[in-house]
C-alpha cells in the first residue's frame, strides 16, 4: 500500500504592489524594496526576476528558497531620464501555484534647472584710482538643465565699489538646455587700498555659489590732476577716422590752480593733430601749439577775468586723427613730460604728474543684420495662452565679434535666446518670441536691439491682439487668389460669412489673414455656409454637423473671380477690360515683366498694387485687376441648385470656356481709348557737365478723359545720366516711378481711382537729366517698341482709338571727333541668342548692346581701334581690331567663346507671366545662367525630365495654350521646342520618366497619374485622383517609387501606399529632380532669391543650398543629364 501526507504548495505575496516613487529629481536614484512572503506549506523558488527598465533597475533579487511563512526584500532603485511619467511592470516568475506576479512600478521624472555661473573663481580688478571706474567684467548665467528658472537678484555685497552694470538676469528666466544671461561688474574705488565683495545671484530654487571680488584703490596724488573724460572711447579708434581727447583738471581746496600747462607727445606716425581749444574755463589763452613732425603738443592757459576755478573742469580738448596702417588691437600711447606740466597757485609752480594715455586701434568692425523686417505681427491671441513662436535672427556681417546689450523686456511677448554670448563674423543666433497676451486688448510695442555694431538698426515692432477665449468648435479654411499658406500682411481677406442664409455676428475669428476661421457651435443637422472675401466673390459648401472624425477644417474652394470692390465704379470697369485687340496690358507691370518689384527690394513695391498677396507687384496683378468684372459673374455665374432639406445652397458650375466667353463678350462691348504725351522745352547747346530738366505732360481734353497712364521712355546712357523723378500729384497712385541709368530706360504708371478723370493738359512727371558727354543729336523718345513686351497707353475712357507719339529731342554740341563708324552684334557661341547690355569699347568710347545684341560707335578718327567687349553675365570675348579709313562704316560681330562650365548644364523653366515659357540653363560649377532658346509667348510649358538613358528632354503644357495636354521635346542645343502629340488630357503639370525603363510618367491635372507613349504622346490614366495634388515628380533612381511635392510636403508612391516622406520643406516646392545618390534636388515656387536645394530624404533635411543670380524666381521643372558627364 501507499500512503502519504498531502501538503499546500508554494503560494507567492507581493507587498506593497504597487510601488510607487512618485517626484524624483532627474539625476537623483533613490530606492524603495518590496517583500515577496511564502504563504504556502512548501518552498518557494523564484525562477526568475526581471532586471527591469524605464528608469527602474533591481538590484537585490532575492536568490535562495524562500521557507513556508518566510519573506525577503527585493531592492528598486529608480533612475528617472527624462522629466515625465516612468512605469514599468516587474515580472516574478516562481513555483507558487498563483503563477508569475507583476509588480506595478511607477514614478515621475522630474526637470531641474542646473546653473552655473562663469567665471567661477575669484575676480581681481588690479588698482583702479579712486573714483574712477575698471573696465567691466562680464559674468554669464547659463542653465544646462531640462527645466527654465527665473533669477531673483543679482547684488554685490559692497555695492559702493562693487557695482553691477547692464544687469540682463535679473527677473528674467533663462531657459533650459543651454541657455544664457549675462551682467557686468565695475571696479569704482572710494578709498585707497585694498578692498573686496562678493558676487551673490539668488534663483527660484536657492543661490549660486558666491564669486570674490577684490581690487585696489589708487589714491590720487596731489601732483596728479588731470583726468581723461570718457577715457573708453580710446579703446576702439579707427585708421582715418577723427577722435577727441578732452582733459579734465581736478583742483585742491589748498592750492586752487591760476594757471595750467600741460605737454603730451604723440606718435606722429600713429596720429596726427587736428586743432587744440581752450574750453574757456581759464579765459587766457597763453600757448596752443602742436607739432605733427615732432609729435607734441603744448597747451597753457590762466584766469583773467574769471575766477579761479574751485570744481573739476574741462580744460582743453585736443583733436586727432588716427592715421592709415595700423593693424587691429594695435596700440599707442600719449605720453606727459612731468617736467613740462605743472599748474600755478599764487605764484607758485607746482609739477604735475599723469600715467601715459593708451589708444587702441581697431580696423575690423560688427555689422548686425535684423531678419526679419518688419517682424510679422502674431494676429490673434486668446489671453492667457502662448501663440506659436516666431523667430528673429540676429546675423553679424561684419569682421569682429558681434556683442548685444541685455535684451529688454517686452510687455505681452516672451523672449528666449542664446545672443548673450558674442556672435563670430558670418554667424548667427535666434531669439524664439512668443505673443503671450494677459488681457483681451492690443499689444505694440518696439523690441530695442543694442550693440557694439558699427551700424545702427531700428527697432523690432512686436504686435499682437489679446482676445477672449471662444468656445469654437468648426474650423473652415478658404484659399485666396491661389493661397492657402499666410498671404503678405498687408493683404486683407475680411471674410464675411453667412450660415444658412443668414449673416453670422460677429464676424468669423480670423486667424492672422490665411483665410482660417472659427464659427460658434452649430446644431447637428445639415447647414450651408458661404464665405467671401473682401477681394472676392462667394464660394458655398454644404456640410453636415457633427463632422466626421479626423476632419480638422472645412476646405472651401477658390472663389472664381475677383468682385469689383477692388474697383467698383461704372467709369473704372471701362477702363479696366483687356486690351486685347493687339496690345499688351502693362497698366500693372514693374519694370519688365519678368522683373518683379516684391516686398524685400529697396524700393518700388506698394502693397496697394498687390492684388494677389504674393508679395510682389507683377503682371499677374495686372491680369487679376483685368478679370474685376463689377460683380458680373456674381450675378450670371452661378447655377442654383436645391440644398438638402429646403436649403438652396449656390455652387460655382463654371467651365474655363463659360468664362472665357464672357470675357469676350466685355471685350468686345468696351473698347479703351488713348491720348497723348508731350514734354517741356529742352535748353540746346548744352556743355558736358550740365543739369537741367524736362517735364512729360499728358494732353487730355473733353473728348479724351484720362484715368490712368504709363510710359516708357527711352534714353541714350552714355551721353545721359538721371538724376531724379518727381510726379506731380495729380493721380492717387503711382504705381511706378523708376529709372535705369544702366539700361536708359524710365518707367511710369500711375491711375486716378477716387478722384475724376483729368480732362486737359496737365504735368505729370519732371526728370532731371545731367549731359555725360558728347555725340551730335541724340533723341529721348517715347518708344512703343523699344522692347517687346512693352507698349505705352494712355487709358481713358473714351471708346475712341488715336494714339500720338511725341517726341522730345536733346541737342548735344558737337565734339572734335572722327567721321568713322564700327557697328555688328554680339552673340552667345552655345546658344547663338543676341548678347544684351554688353559694354564696348574703344579707347574712351564706350556704348552698351541694345536687346537684340546690336551696338554701334561713332565718331572714330581714321586708323586701327582695339574694340573690347565686357559682359558680366559670364559671356567672354576675344579683342578684336579694327581699320578705319572714311566715312564708310565697318562691321564686326563678336561671338563668345566657349565656356566649359555649361557643357553639362542643369537645364529649367521659368514660368513667365502665367503662360510664357522661357527655358534656361545653369552652370552647375559656377551658378551662371543662360537663356536655351527664344522667349515661347502662350505655350505654358509645366513639365520637365531628361532621359538618364539616352540625354533626351521631354516636356509637357498646361491648359494656358492652344496646345493643353501636350508631349513636347526641346534641344538640348538651342532650346528649339518640338511637339510630339497631345495627351488626350487637359492639363499635364509634372512630368517624370522611370530611369530602369525609360517610361515617360504624367500627372493631369483633375484626372490623376498617367503613363505617355514617347513617339505619339498619347497618354493613359494609371491611378485616378480628381483633385489637382502634384506639382511635381521624379522616379527614384531604383525605379520603385514616385516622389511628388505638394506645397510644402513631399508625398511617396511604390505602386500601393501613398504616403508622406517628409512635411517639413522650407517652401512650396515647383521643380525637382532625383541625384544619383538618391537625394532631391528642388527649387521653390516663386523664389525671390532663387536658389537650388539638395534634400537628405531619409533625414529631410535640406544638405546643401546654392544661390544663382538670375532674373527667374518662378522654376516650374529642373532636370540634369548625368550621362553627359561621363561623355
Amino acid at each position: 500500500t501507499l500512503s502519504g501526507n498531502g501538503i499546500k504548495p508554494a503560494e507567492i505575496e507581493v507587498k506593497p504592489n504597487p510601488l510607487t516613487f512618485g517626484d524624483v529629481e532627474i539625476g537623483q536614484s533613490p530606492s524603495k524594496s518590496f517583500t515577496i512572503s511564502n504563504t504556502g506549506k512548501a518552498d518557494l523558488k523564484l525562477n526568475s526576476i526581471a532586471n527591469g527598465d524605464n528608469g527602474f533597475s533591481v538590484t537585490n533579487k532575492c536568490s535562495a528558497p524562500v521557507k513556508p511563512n518566510d519573506s525577503c526584500q527585493v531592492t528598486v532603485i529608480f533612475k528617472p531620464t527624462q522629466a515625465q511619467p516612468h512605469s514599468y511592470k516587474l515580472d516574478i516568475k516562481s513555483n507558487a501555484s498563483n503563477g508569475t506576479q507583476q509588480v506595478e512600478l511607477s514614478g515621475n521624472g522630474k526637470g531641474q534647472a542646473q546653473l552655473s555661473l562663469a567665471p567661477n573663481t575669484a575676480q581681481d580688478f588690479g588698482e583702479i584710482k579712486v573714483d574712477e571706474s575698471s573696465s567691466p567684467k562680464t559674468f554669464i548665467i547659463r542653465n544646462n538643465g531640462n527645466v527654465a528658472t527665473s533669477i531673483k537678484d543679482i547684488k554685490s555685497t559692497n555695492d559702493g565699489e562693487f557695482k553691477v552694470k547692464d544687469d540682463g538676469c535679473t527677473n528674467t528666466t533663462v531657459s533650459a538646455n543651454g541657455g544664457t544671461c549675462t551682467f557686468k561688474i565695475v571696479f569704482e574705488p572710494k578709498k585707497g587700498g585694498p578692498t573686496q565683495s562678493r558676487v551673490i545671484v539668488s534663483h527660484d530654487t536657492g543661490s549660486l555659489p558666491e564669486v570674490q571680488l577684490k581690487g585696489s584703490g589708487k589714491v590720487l596724488d596731489k601732483m596728479i590732476r588731470l583726468k581723461v573724460v570718457n577715457p573708453e572711447s580710446l579703446s576702439n579708434v579707427k585708421p582715418g577716422e577723427s577722435f577727441d581727447i578732452t582733459l579734465q583738471f581736478v583742483p585742491d581746496d589748498e592750492k586752487p590752480a591760476d594757471g595750467i600747462q600741460t605737454y603730451i607727445e604723440f606718435d606722429p606716425t600713429k596720429l596726427k593733430v587736428n586743432s587744440v581749444k581752450n574750453s574757456g574755463v581759464l579765459d587766457f589763452t597763453l600757448l596752443e601749439n602742436f607739432d605733427n613732425s615732432e609729435g607734441y603738443v603744448s597747451f597753457a592757459a590762466m584766469s583773467w577775468d574769471n575766477p579761479v576755478p574751485t570744481e573739476v573742469f574741462n580744460l582743453v580738448t585736443i583733436n586727432f586723427t588716427a592715421l592709415e596702417g595700423a593693424s587691429d588691437g594695435e596700440t599707442t600711447d600719449l605720453i606727459f613730460d612731468s617736467e613740462k606740466n605743472y599748474f600755478s597757485s599764487e605764484g607758485e609752480f607746482i609739477s604735475m604728474d599723469y600715467d601715459p594715455i593708451p589708444i587702441t586701434f581697431v580696423t575690423k568692425e560688427s555689422v548686425i543684420a535684423i531678419e526679419p523686417l518688419p517682424f510679422p505681427a502674431f494676429g490673434d491671441v486668446e489671453k492667457e495662452t502662448n501663440s506659436e513662436p516666431k523667430t528673429l535672427v540676429i546675423r553679424n556681417k561684419g569682421e569682429a565679434d558681434l556683442q548685444l546689450e541685455a535684451l529688454p523686456e517686452v510687455e505681452g511677448f516672451k523672449l528666449v535666446h542664446d545672443c548673450s554670448e558674442p556672435i563670430k563674423p558670418d554667424k548667427s543666433c535666434e531669439i524664439t518670441i512668443t505673443f503671450t497676451p494677459k488681457e483681451a486688448m492690443k499689444y505694440k510695442a518696439p523690441l530695442t536691439i543694442a550693440s557694439n555694431a558699427s551700424n545702427e538698426v531700428s527697432d523690432v515692432i512686436l504686435e499682437g491682439k489679446g482676445i477672449e477665449p471662444k468656445a469654437l468648435v468648426l474650423k473652415g479654411r478658404a484659399k485666396w487668389q491661389g493661397h492657402v499658406s499666410e498671404p503678405h500682411p498687408e493683404w486683407k481677406t475680411g471674410l464675411e460669412v453667412t450660415i444658412d442664409g443668414l449673416p453670422y455676428y460677429p464676424p468669423p475669428q480670423e486667424v492672422g489673414n490665411s483665410g482660417e476661421f472659427e464659427l460658434p457651435e452649430l446644431a447637428d443637422g445639415e447647414h450651408c455656409i458661404e464665405v467671401k472675401g473682401l477681394h472676392t466673390l462667394s464660394t458655398f459648401k454644404e456640410i453636415t454637423v457633427p463632422l466626421p472624425e479626423g476632419v480638422e477644417f472645412i476646405e472651401f474652394d477658390e472663389p472664381p473671380l475677383t468682385e469689383g470692390d477692388v474697383l467698383n465704379t461704372e467709369e473704372h470697369r471701362n477702363v479696366l477690360h483687356p486690351l486685347r485687340d493687339g496690345r499688351e496690358l502693362i497698366l500693372m507691370t514693374v519694370g519688365y515683366p519678368e522683373k518683379k518689384v516684391c516686398i524685400k527690394d529697396a524700393e518700388g513695391y506698394n502693397p496697394q498694387g498687390d492684388l494677389n498677396a504674393d508679395g510682389c507687384i507683377s503682371k499677374a496683378d495686372g491680369e487679376l485687376l483685368n478679370a474685376n468684372f463689377n460683380g458680373y459673374a456674381k450675378e450670371h455665374g452661378y447655377i442654383p441648385q436645391e440644398g438638402i432639406a429646403g436649403k438652396t445652397c449656390p455652387v460655382t458650375k463654371q467651365t474655363k470656356s463659360a468664362s472665357r466667353a464672357r470675357r469676350r463678350d466685355l471685350r468686345d462691348g468696351h473698347r479703351v481709348g488713348m491720348a497723348s504725351f508731350s514734354t517741356t522745352p529742352i535748353p540746346t547747346n548744352l556743355s558736358v557737365g550740365d543739369t537741367f530738366e524736362m517735364t512729360v505732360l499728358v494732353n487730355a481734353n473733353a473728348s479724351e478723359p484720362v484715368d490712368a497712364v504709363a510710359f516708357y521712355l527711352n534714353f541714350a546712357p552714355d551721353l545721359l545720366q538721371v538724376n531724379a523723378l518727381k510726379s506731380f500729384n495729380r493721380f492717387d497712385l503711382v504705381m511706378e516711378e523708376v529709372f535705369s541709368n544702366g539700361l536708359g530706360r524710365i518707367d511710369f504708371v500711375a491711375f486716378r481711382w477716387d478722384k475724376g478723370p483729368i480732362v486737359e493738359t496737365t504735368s505729370l512727371v519732371t526728370i532731371s537729366f545731367t549731359l555725360l558727354g558728347k555725340g551730335g543729336e541724340r533723341t529721348i523718345a517715347f518708344n512703343n517698341s523699344g522692347h517687346p513686351d512693352r507698349t505705352i497707353v494712355v487709358l481713358s475712357n473714351n471708346y475712341k482709338d488715336t494714339l500720338v507719339i511725341d517726341q522730345a529731342e536733346v541737342i548735344v554740341e558737337d565734339g572734335n571727333v572722327g567721321t568713322g563708324t564700327v557697328l555688328g552684334r554680339i552673340l552667345d557661341a552655345f546658344t547663338n541668342e543676341p548678347v544684351a547690355n554688353a559694354r564696348v569699347v574703344i579707347g574712351e568710347l564706350e556704348i552698351v548692346s541694345n536687346e537684340f545684341g546690336e551696338y554701334e560707335i561713332t565718331g572714330l578718327p581714321a586708323g586701327t581701334h582695339t574694340v573690347t567687349v565686357i559682359s558680366e553675365d559670364d559671356h567672354h570675348f576675344q579683342p578684336q581690331t579694327v581699320t578705319i579709313d572714311g566715312e564708310e562704316p565697318v562691321s564686326l560681330d563678336f561671338v563668345s567663346d566657349w565656356d566649359e562650365a555649361f557643357a553639362c548644364p542643369i537645364y529649367a523653366i521659368q514660368d513667365h507671366r502665367v503662360s510664357d515659357t522661357q527655358f534656361f540653363i545653369i552652370s552647375p560649377s559656377t551658378k551662371a545662367v543662360r537663356d536655351l532658346g527664344p522667349l515661347y509667348k502662350k505655350h505654358d510649358i509645366e513639365g520637365l525630365a531628361i532621359d538618364q538613358a539616352t540625354g533626351e528632354l521631354y516636356c509637357t503644357s498646361g491648359d494656358k495654350t492652344d496646345k493643353p495636354g501636350y508631349l513636347c521635346k526641346i534641344d538640348r542645343d538651342n532650346g528649339e521646342l518640338a511637339y510630339i502629340g497631345p495627351t488626350g488630357f487637359a492639363e499635364v503639370d509634372s512630368l517624370a520618366i522611370r530611369p530602369t525603363d525609360g517610361s515617360l510618367w504624367g500627372w493631369a491635372v483633375g484626372d490623376g497619374l498617367i503613363t505617355i507613349d514617347p513617339e505619339t504622346g498619347q497618354g493613359t490614366l494609371q491611378v485616378p485622383y480628381d483633385k489637382p495634388f502634384v506639382e511635381d515628380m521624379v522616379w527614384s533612381y531604383d525605379g520603385n517609387s514616385i516622389y511628388a511635392t505638394q506645397g510644402r510636403n513631399l508625398w511617396v508612391y511604390d505602386g500601393e501606399i501613398l504616403g508622406i516622406a517628409c512635411n517639413n520643406l522650407p517652401g512650396a516646392v515647383e521643380g525637382v529632380e532625383m541625384l544619383p545618390s538618391n537625394a532631391l534636388m528642388f527649387a521653390f515656387h516663386q523664389d525671390n532669391s532663387a536658389r537650388i536645394h539638395v534634400l537628405d530624404i531619409e533625414s529631410c533635411q535640406v544638405i546643401m543650398e546654392e544661390a544663382i543670380d538670375t532674373p527667374y524666381k518662378d522654376i516650374e521643372g529642373i532636370a540634369w543629364w548625368f550621362g553627359c558627364m561621363s561623355q
